[in-house]
């Protein structure tokens, strides 16, 4: 059985930051119902077969998508993670070092576990990678057009990558 859809999809991956829903519907002069969001701890798709990228790659079949924004938004906590402050905070809950060391070594992620878990510091590399991984993942329809864009925390303005 096939959905029915009424136009073109527009799909926003972007922060856990705030409801930016409103206003990215007035500044991409589209209605709420064509668009599709997604939200990721600072934007990041870590992984090219996670659960991130199959939402992804099974919204581009499934919801009519034509496009997929890429969002980020500098200046929110989410963009600012540091290693120390993580370490700290899994020391506080309880993780070891010893946990952490068993998970590099047998190579859970292609980085060290921190370093996966913080994803790259600059928002602009972030929403680049994030860009490359859709448009050359294999399961992506190579005619969905796939742009990034960043925003400053409180703004309602996009500036183009």
């Amino acid at each position: 059985m096939e959905k029915k859809t009424a136009g073109k999809k527009t799909l926003i991956i972007t922060s856990l930051e705030g409801n930016q829903s409103l206003w990215l519907s007035s500044v991409l002069k589209k209605p709420l119902d064509e668009l599709l969001f997604i939200h990721s701890y600072g934007s990041f798709i870590s992984q090219s077969y996670g659960c991130i990228i199959r939402s992804i790659i099974m919204a581009a079949y499934y919801e009519n998508v034509e496009d997929v924004y890429v969002i980020g938004v500098e200046g929110d906590k989410q963009s600012k993670i540091h290693r120390e402050d993580l370490l700290l905070k899994m020391e506080e809950a309880g993780v070891s070092g010893n946990t952490l060391h068993t998970l590099d070594y047998i190579r859970v992620v292609e980085k060290d576990i921190i370093s996966w878990l913080t994803g790259p510091e600059d928002m602009k590399e972030v929403i680049k990678k994030n860009i490359d991984l859709i448009e050359r993942h294999p399961l992506m329809p190579k005619t969905i057009n796939v742009q990034g864009f960043i925003t400053a925390k409180g703004a309602n303005t996009l500036k183009a990558i």
